[in-house]
């Protein structure tokens, strides 16, 4: 479930720090009723964090593992190849 405050929510700062370490994810902070800010605790962020380096890791090794087998280019020949069907260049 999404938990969403308001900033003036954040005069209590024990309520919204009990809040964040209740809540599993982040807790996104409105002002004038329009998205402002996101917080978490700091488990929820090493977690999230964690998940992304993982993340990070494994799409970077099946890109080496494509690279290798010849299935896949470079950053250069893919930049190069994106700019010319769109039209720009990149240096």
């Amino acid at each position: 479930m999404t938990t969403i405050i308001s900033v003036t929510d954040l005069k209590d700062t024990a309520a919204v720090s009990e809040m964040c370490h209740n809540t599993d994810g982040p807790v996104f902070v409105t002002k004038k009723g329009r998205g402002d800010m996101v917080m978490m605790s700091i488990e929820v962020y090493d977690r999230q964090a964690a998940m992304f380096a993982e993340h990070v890791r494994t799409e970077v090794s099946k890109a080496e593992l494509e690279l290798a087998s010849g299935l896949g280019e470079d950053y250069r020949t893919s930049m190069r190849r994106i700019g010319e069907k769109h039209g720009f260049v990149h240096a």
